[in-house]
Protein backbone atom coordinates (compact mmCIF):
# COMPACT_ATOMS: atom_id res chain seq x y z
CA UNK A 1 0.00 0.00 0.00
CA UNK A 2 1.34 3.70 -1.04
CA UNK A 3 2.32 6.00 1.95
CA UNK A 4 0.26 8.77 2.56
CA UNK A 5 1.37 12.04 0.41
CA UNK A 6 0.91 16.04 0.73
CA UNK A 7 0.02 18.19 -1.65
CA UNK A 8 0.30 21.71 -1.30
CA UNK A 9 -1.61 24.15 -3.64
CA UNK A 10 -0.40 28.15 -3.72
CA UNK A 11 -4.00 29.88 -3.12
CA UNK A 12 -5.67 32.40 -1.08
CA UNK A 13 -9.04 30.67 -0.71
CA UNK A 14 -7.76 27.12 -0.88
CA UNK A 15 -10.68 26.24 -3.17
CA UNK A 16 -9.94 23.18 -5.52
CA UNK A 17 -10.87 24.71 -8.70
CA UNK A 18 -8.11 27.54 -7.91
CA UNK A 19 -4.58 24.75 -7.85
CA UNK A 20 -2.17 25.20 -10.55
CA UNK A 21 1.02 23.12 -11.23
CA UNK A 22 0.61 21.35 -8.66
CA UNK A 23 2.36 17.80 -8.30
CA UNK A 24 2.06 14.13 -6.41
CA UNK A 25 4.02 11.93 -5.33
CA UNK A 26 3.35 8.90 -4.08
CA UNK A 27 5.95 6.50 -2.35
CA UNK A 28 5.66 2.92 -1.09
CA UNK A 29 8.86 2.63 0.66
CA UNK A 30 9.32 4.03 3.91
CA UNK A 31 11.49 6.86 3.17
CA UNK A 32 9.85 10.49 3.77
CA UNK A 33 9.81 13.26 1.67
CA UNK A 34 11.38 16.09 3.78
CA UNK A 35 13.09 19.06 2.20
CA UNK A 36 10.81 21.75 0.14
CA UNK A 37 12.02 23.97 -2.65
CA UNK A 38 9.68 27.22 -3.57
CA UNK A 39 10.73 29.07 -6.94
CA UNK A 40 9.58 32.25 -7.88
CA UNK A 41 11.08 33.18 -11.31
CA UNK A 42 10.97 36.68 -13.52
CA UNK A 43 12.84 37.40 -16.67
CA UNK A 44 15.44 38.71 -14.62
CA UNK A 45 15.78 36.72 -11.38
CA UNK A 46 14.65 33.69 -9.63
CA UNK A 47 14.21 33.31 -5.87
CA UNK A 48 14.65 30.18 -4.27
CA UNK A 49 13.89 28.69 -1.34
CA UNK A 50 15.14 25.47 0.31
CA UNK A 51 14.03 24.28 3.35
CA UNK A 52 11.74 22.36 5.91
CA UNK A 53 8.59 24.79 5.89
CA UNK A 54 5.52 22.96 4.76
CA UNK A 55 3.44 25.73 2.62
CA UNK A 56 1.66 26.15 5.79
CA UNK A 57 0.43 28.87 8.52
CA UNK A 58 2.47 27.22 10.84
CA UNK A 59 5.15 26.24 8.35
CA UNK A 60 5.95 29.74 6.85
CA UNK A 61 5.07 32.08 10.29
CA UNK A 62 4.88 30.18 13.73
CA UNK A 63 6.70 27.04 13.09
CA UNK A 64 10.81 26.64 14.01
CA UNK A 65 11.76 25.84 10.76
CA UNK A 66 15.45 25.77 9.06
CA UNK A 67 15.51 27.16 4.98
CA UNK A 68 18.00 28.75 2.52
CA UNK A 69 17.07 31.44 0.68
CA UNK A 70 18.55 31.88 -3.03
CA UNK A 71 18.58 35.03 -5.28
CA UNK A 72 19.59 34.38 -8.56
CA UNK A 73 20.74 36.57 -11.25
CA UNK A 74 19.36 35.35 -14.21
CA UNK A 75 21.70 37.30 -16.49
CA UNK A 76 24.84 35.30 -14.83
CA UNK A 77 25.39 32.13 -16.70
CA UNK A 78 26.03 30.19 -13.58
CA UNK A 79 23.26 31.10 -11.49
CA UNK A 80 20.65 30.92 -14.65
CA UNK A 81 22.53 27.65 -14.90
CA UNK A 82 21.40 26.38 -11.34
CA UNK A 83 17.75 27.93 -11.49
CA UNK A 84 17.10 26.08 -15.02
CA UNK A 85 18.48 22.59 -13.43
CA UNK A 86 16.32 22.96 -10.68
CA UNK A 87 13.30 23.28 -13.70
CA UNK A 88 14.69 20.59 -15.86
CA UNK A 89 14.62 18.01 -12.79
CA UNK A 90 11.04 19.29 -11.23
CA UNK A 91 10.00 18.86 -14.85
CA UNK A 92 11.55 15.56 -15.43
CA UNK A 93 10.00 13.93 -12.58
CA UNK A 94 6.90 12.65 -14.00
CA UNK A 95 8.65 11.03 -16.94
CA UNK A 96 11.37 9.37 -14.70
CA UNK A 97 8.73 8.10 -12.12
CA UNK A 98 5.57 7.94 -14.17
CA UNK A 99 3.96 5.55 -11.69
CA UNK A 100 4.56 7.64 -8.57
CA UNK A 101 4.51 10.97 -9.62
CA UNK A 102 1.61 12.94 -11.79
CA UNK A 103 0.18 16.40 -12.39
CA UNK A 104 -2.95 17.49 -10.34
CA UNK A 105 -4.91 19.32 -13.27
CA UNK A 106 -8.84 18.55 -11.91
CA UNK A 107 -10.86 18.70 -8.35
CA UNK A 108 -11.91 15.79 -9.00
CA UNK A 109 -8.18 14.14 -8.95
CA UNK A 110 -7.96 15.56 -5.48
CA UNK A 111 -11.53 14.40 -3.96
CA UNK A 112 -10.73 10.47 -5.43
CA UNK A 113 -7.41 10.87 -3.98
CA UNK A 114 -9.18 12.01 -0.74
CA UNK A 115 -11.59 9.78 -0.58
CA UNK A 116 -8.68 6.66 -0.99
CA UNK A 117 -6.95 8.02 1.33
CA UNK A 118 -4.33 8.78 -0.31
CA UNK A 119 -3.88 12.54 0.42
CA UNK A 120 -3.22 14.50 3.78
CA UNK A 121 -5.04 17.87 3.69
CA UNK A 122 -2.68 19.95 5.99
CA UNK A 123 -5.85 22.42 6.70
CA UNK A 124 -6.78 19.63 9.19
CA UNK A 125 -4.72 18.97 12.26
CA UNK A 126 -5.62 16.88 15.29
CA UNK A 127 -5.52 19.04 18.57
CA UNK A 128 -2.74 18.72 20.29
CA UNK A 129 -2.77 16.64 23.89
CA UNK A 130 -0.73 16.12 26.58
CA UNK A 131 1.90 13.60 26.40
CA UNK A 132 1.23 12.06 29.55
CA UNK A 133 -2.11 12.00 32.02
CA UNK A 134 -0.57 14.23 34.64
CA UNK A 135 -2.46 17.00 36.13
CA UNK A 136 0.05 18.92 36.55
CA UNK A 137 0.13 22.02 34.83
CA UNK A 138 2.99 24.13 35.57
CA UNK A 139 5.16 24.13 32.73
CA UNK A 140 2.14 25.93 30.85
CA UNK A 141 3.36 29.38 32.61
CA UNK A 142 6.87 29.02 30.15
CA UNK A 143 6.61 31.92 27.94
CA UNK A 144 6.49 32.47 24.35
CA UNK A 145 10.00 32.17 22.79
CA UNK A 146 10.98 35.67 21.88
CA UNK A 147 12.62 34.94 17.92
CA UNK A 148 13.41 37.75 16.09
CA UNK A 149 13.71 35.88 13.44
CA UNK A 150 9.81 34.96 13.43
CA UNK A 151 7.79 36.62 10.47
CA UNK A 152 4.61 38.60 11.49
CA UNK A 153 1.26 36.33 9.94
CA UNK A 154 -0.65 37.92 7.68
CA UNK A 155 -4.03 38.40 8.01
CA UNK A 156 -6.31 35.33 7.04
CA UNK A 157 -8.73 35.87 4.48
CA UNK A 158 -12.28 36.11 6.02
CA UNK A 159 -15.33 35.73 4.61
CA UNK A 160 -17.70 38.98 5.17
CA UNK A 161 -21.60 38.23 5.87
CA UNK A 162 -22.27 38.27 2.79
CA UNK A 163 -19.82 35.34 2.24
CA UNK A 164 -21.70 33.28 5.23
CA UNK A 165 -22.17 30.32 3.46
CA UNK A 166 -18.82 30.07 2.66
CA UNK A 167 -17.35 29.84 6.37
CA UNK A 168 -19.71 26.32 6.66
CA UNK A 169 -17.92 24.50 3.40
CA UNK A 170 -15.80 22.93 6.05
CA UNK A 171 -13.48 19.50 4.55
CA UNK A 172 -15.51 16.66 5.97
CA UNK A 173 -12.55 13.81 5.59
CA UNK A 174 -10.99 13.72 8.31
CA UNK A 175 -11.55 9.98 10.30
CA UNK A 176 -11.07 11.56 13.69
CA UNK A 177 -13.71 10.97 16.36
CA UNK A 178 -15.38 14.08 18.62
CA UNK A 179 -13.39 12.08 21.31
CA UNK A 180 -10.00 13.04 19.36
CA UNK A 181 -11.70 16.77 17.74
CA UNK A 182 -10.01 18.41 15.27
CA UNK A 183 -8.46 21.77 14.52
CA UNK A 184 -10.01 22.64 10.89
CA UNK A 185 -8.25 25.45 9.40
CA UNK A 186 -10.51 26.13 6.67
CA UNK A 187 -13.37 26.80 9.12
CA UNK A 188 -11.05 30.10 10.72
CA UNK A 189 -13.79 32.79 11.33
CA UNK A 190 -11.99 35.08 13.78
CA UNK A 191 -8.41 35.69 14.87
CA UNK A 192 -7.99 38.10 18.23
CA UNK A 193 -5.50 40.84 18.48
CA UNK A 194 -2.40 40.62 20.83
CA UNK A 195 -4.13 39.20 24.03
CA UNK A 196 -4.98 41.81 26.66
CA UNK A 197 -6.22 41.70 30.71
CA UNK A 198 -9.45 42.40 30.09
CA UNK A 199 -10.13 39.29 27.21
CA UNK A 200 -8.33 36.80 29.67
CA UNK A 201 -9.87 38.42 33.23
CA UNK A 202 -6.72 38.94 34.76
CA UNK A 203 -7.33 41.49 36.98
CA UNK A 204 -4.69 44.63 36.82
CA UNK A 205 -4.96 45.57 40.04
CA UNK A 206 -6.47 44.11 43.57
CA UNK A 207 -9.36 46.29 43.39
CA UNK A 208 -10.27 44.85 39.49
CA UNK A 209 -13.22 42.85 39.82
CA UNK A 210 -13.58 40.57 36.57
CA UNK A 211 -16.23 40.58 34.02
CA UNK A 212 -15.62 36.66 33.62
CA UNK A 213 -16.42 37.33 29.98
CA UNK A 214 -14.95 38.15 26.70
CA UNK A 215 -16.00 40.88 23.85
CA UNK A 216 -15.80 39.79 20.50
CA UNK A 217 -13.99 42.89 18.87
CA UNK A 218 -13.36 42.96 14.88
CA UNK A 219 -9.74 41.57 15.70
CA UNK A 220 -7.79 40.84 12.96
CA UNK A 221 -10.42 40.46 10.58
CA UNK A 222 -10.85 42.59 7.61
CA UNK A 223 -13.52 45.28 7.87
CA UNK A 224 -16.73 43.71 9.27
CA UNK A 225 -19.64 45.12 11.72
CA UNK A 226 -18.84 43.13 14.80
CA UNK A 227 -22.37 44.55 15.77
CA UNK A 228 -23.57 41.97 13.60
CA UNK A 229 -20.75 39.67 12.50
CA UNK A 230 -21.17 36.98 15.33
CA UNK A 231 -24.50 36.68 16.09
CA UNK A 232 -25.49 36.43 12.60
CA UNK A 233 -22.77 34.56 11.31
CA UNK A 234 -20.52 33.01 13.33
CA UNK A 235 -23.20 31.90 15.98
CA UNK A 236 -26.58 32.28 13.82
CA UNK A 237 -26.96 28.32 14.20
CA UNK A 238 -27.10 28.51 17.78
CA UNK A 239 -30.40 28.10 20.03
CA UNK A 240 -30.88 31.79 21.18
CA UNK A 241 -33.32 32.70 23.71
CA UNK A 242 -34.31 35.91 24.73
CA UNK A 243 -33.53 37.07 28.93
CA UNK A 244 -36.40 36.61 30.74
CA UNK A 245 -35.12 38.82 33.26
CA UNK A 246 -37.11 42.22 33.97
CA UNK A 247 -35.46 44.90 32.38
CA UNK A 248 -33.14 42.53 30.28
CA UNK A 249 -34.99 41.63 27.48
CA UNK A 250 -33.05 42.92 24.78
CA UNK A 251 -30.70 40.31 26.00
CA UNK A 252 -29.99 37.04 23.54
CA UNK A 253 -28.81 34.21 25.15
CA UNK A 254 -27.18 30.98 23.99
CA UNK A 255 -25.25 27.82 24.52
CA UNK A 256 -22.30 26.16 22.66
CA UNK A 257 -19.57 24.06 22.83
CA UNK A 258 -16.31 24.60 22.42
CA UNK A 259 -12.90 21.94 21.97
CA UNK A 260 -10.12 24.33 24.44
CA UNK A 261 -6.86 23.82 22.48
CA UNK A 262 -4.11 26.21 24.65
CA UNK A 263 -0.13 26.84 24.01
CA UNK A 264 -1.10 23.20 22.28
CA UNK A 265 -2.82 21.69 24.77
CA UNK A 266 -5.88 19.68 24.55
CA UNK A 267 -8.17 20.69 27.48
CA UNK A 268 -11.41 19.15 26.08
CA UNK A 269 -14.98 20.72 25.40
CA UNK A 270 -16.41 23.17 27.87
CA UNK A 271 -19.84 24.31 27.48
CA UNK A 272 -19.95 28.44 27.83
CA UNK A 273 -22.49 30.56 27.40
CA UNK A 274 -23.35 33.79 24.70
CA UNK A 275 -24.93 36.93 25.14
CA UNK A 276 -25.71 39.19 22.40
CA UNK A 277 -27.50 42.60 22.67
CA UNK A 278 -30.23 43.01 20.65
CA UNK A 279 -30.83 46.74 20.84
CA UNK A 280 -30.45 48.96 17.72
CA UNK A 281 -30.70 51.85 19.40
CA UNK A 282 -28.22 51.55 22.31
CA UNK A 283 -25.28 54.05 22.66
CA UNK A 284 -22.91 50.99 22.11
CA UNK A 285 -24.94 50.04 18.33
CA UNK A 286 -24.56 53.72 17.65
CA UNK A 287 -21.08 53.85 18.10
CA UNK A 288 -19.95 50.31 16.73
CA UNK A 289 -18.94 49.21 19.69
CA UNK A 290 -19.38 45.28 20.75
CA UNK A 291 -22.30 43.78 20.93
CA UNK A 292 -21.81 40.00 21.65
CA UNK A 293 -19.73 38.50 24.65
CA UNK A 294 -18.10 35.17 25.16
CA UNK A 295 -18.73 33.85 28.93
CA UNK A 296 -15.86 32.04 30.23
CA UNK A 297 -17.40 29.95 32.82
CA UNK A 298 -15.59 26.70 34.13
CA UNK A 299 -12.99 27.80 31.35
CA UNK A 300 -11.62 31.08 33.39
CA UNK A 301 -8.75 29.42 35.20
CA UNK A 302 -7.45 28.35 31.99
CA UNK A 303 -7.73 31.58 30.54
CA UNK A 304 -6.47 33.87 33.34
CA UNK A 305 -2.96 33.70 33.12
CA UNK A 306 -0.31 36.02 32.26
CA UNK A 307 1.51 33.78 29.72
CA UNK A 308 -0.97 33.80 27.27
CA UNK A 309 -0.73 38.29 27.36
CA UNK A 310 0.37 39.20 24.34
CA UNK A 311 -0.21 35.44 23.00
CA UNK A 312 -3.29 35.13 19.95
CA UNK A 313 -6.65 33.37 20.25
CA UNK A 314 -8.12 31.77 16.99
CA UNK A 315 -12.19 30.51 16.56
CA UNK A 316 -12.65 27.95 14.16
CA UNK A 317 -16.03 26.11 13.28
CA UNK A 318 -16.09 22.29 13.55
CA UNK A 319 -18.42 19.58 11.52
CA UNK A 320 -18.17 17.52 14.52
CA UNK A 321 -21.60 18.53 15.68
CA UNK A 322 -23.65 21.32 15.75
CA UNK A 323 -23.09 23.79 18.03
CA UNK A 324 -19.35 22.79 18.53
CA UNK A 325 -16.61 25.44 17.93
CA UNK A 326 -12.49 25.18 18.34
CA UNK A 327 -10.94 28.26 20.59
CA UNK A 328 -7.25 28.08 20.28
CA UNK A 329 -5.14 30.32 21.99
CA UNK A 330 -1.38 29.83 20.35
Amino acid sequence: MARKFILQGITKSNHLDEIRDVLTVQNPSRILIGPKIYLCKSIDEARIIIGSANLTRGGLYSNIEASMKIVADLKLSEEAALVDDIERKLDGMIARFPDHVAEITTPDQVKSLLDAGLLIDERIKPAPSPSTSSTNRDHDSIPQMNLETKQAMPDPFIPTPQDAESITAINTHSSSSPATSVIDQSGLVWVSKPLQRRALNIPSAATTNPTGSMGFTKGRLHPIDQRHYFRDVVFKDLNWEYDTTPGRGHLERAEAEFLVVIKNVNYGVYAMSLTHDSRTDSRAYRQHNITTHLHWGNVKPLVSREDLLGRTMFLYLTTLRSGRFVLEID
